[in-house]
């Protein structure tokens, strides 16, 4: 099984019981199709770059789990056929050049202003 990272943007009009049921089917799918979910983290509600849908903000959510590209195949179609998920991206962690995404909070974090020498 390979190491993947799976990011989603759900529709945030959503009602949370819902979103939360929506999570859970992701998350069972995975498991009943072989795969293993490690770490779920609900991102939040972020603006978006653009308009999916006619919606200017989605609700993100973060997978790392363990599957075969079998798994990954036989839920996709599932995935995409769901009017709830805007997005969806899987990402294979064990690729050369992967890097984990950030939180959005370490993202706004301002590093300290180097002071300028003059010689």
């Amino acid at each position: 099984m390979k190491a993947y990272e799976g990011m989603f943007i759900i529709d945030p009009n959503m009602k949370k019981e819902d979103m939360d049921a929506l999570i859970g089917d992701i998350e069972a799918d995975i498991k009943k199709n072989g795969g293993k979910v490690e770490e779920t983290v609900r991102v939040g509600r972020r603006r978006l770059e653009h308009k999916i849908k006619k919606n200017i903000d989605g609700f993100y959510c973060l997978f790392n789990l363990y599957a075969s590209g079998a798994t990954i195949q036989k839920i996709n179609p599932k995935l995409r056929l769901n009017e709830s998920i805007l997005r969806y991206v899987f990402i294979d962690r064990d690729r050369k050049g992967f890097s984990p995404i950030k939180s959005f909070d370490e993202e706004r974090i301002e590093k300290p202003a180097e002071e300028k020498t003059e010689a």
